[in-house]
């Protein structure tokens, strides 16, 4: 047998096995936004592109929706993300579920400690939040990247250790130019490092949210 090939009678039996768990055909997955829910749902093995220029707020949106999966179906999550360390992710994850407003204040003003002591307080009531939740978001910062594959290696290496089903990485252009050795494969490079995110997603059957910015968006 050639590992990964089906004949169609064996892939229909797949087909059948999976639809004798559903109540209907309904896509497993649902945003909390009807308006995305009337255009597409998600299921496992999916691979979910987040496009647009630079600060529009993808890594907000892409984080909201990894809040919600995790919330709302109980199934841990995994933000890597190469611009931002845990802590500032953990700042923009507290300002997203609170409502806090991270605005800049001047250095040592009135308006300036009182967003400090908001904030510690945001802190306290996303703790809160999460405690009472049957899944976790975690937060990564990968050091030392050289090549995809330490990205990759880190995501394979998650999966195992705390059984997460929903990734997402940001951004798919930061890291090929990041590990990029020739500047002239660069289209080579960044189709290379697309495909390995969605073997990720397909082996192990997890849903992949991927950043994406492109140099020339149009």
């Amino acid at each position: 047998d050639v590992t990964g090939v089906a004949s169609s009678g064996d892939a229909l039996q797949q087909l059948e096995d999976e639809l004798a768990g559903k109540v209907d055909l309904a896509p497993k997955y649902l945003s909390q936004w009807p308006s995305l829910n009337a255009l597409v749902g998600f299921e496992d093995g999916d691979v979910i592109d987040i496009l647009a220029p630079e600060k529009v707020g993808k890594t907000t949106l892409g984080m909201n929706l990894m809040d919600h999966m995790c919330s709302a179906y109980g199934e841990d999550g995994l933000i890597v993300c190469l611009e931002m360390t845990q802590a500032p992710l953990a700042k923009k994850w507290v300002a997203m579920l609170t409502g806090f407003e991270d605005t800049i204040t001047k250095p040592g003003s009135p308006e300036s400690k009182a967003k400090l002591e908001e904030l510690k307080a945001a802190c306290v009531v996303a703790r809160e939040v999460q405690k009472n939740r049957g899944a976790d978001l975690y937060f990564a910062y990968p050091l030392l990247v050289k090549t995809p594959e330490d990205v990759f290696k880190l995501i394979r290496d998650c999966i195992r250790r705390y059984g997460v089903k929903w990734v997402m990485f940001d951004n798919i252009q930061r890291l090929c130019d990041d590990t990029l050795e020739n500047k002239g494969h660069r289209t080579v490079h960044l189709s290379q490092i697309s495909k390995g995110f969605t073997k990720l997603a397909k082996d192990f059957n997890i849903k992949m949210i991927r950043i994406l910015q492109p140099r020339q968006i149009e």
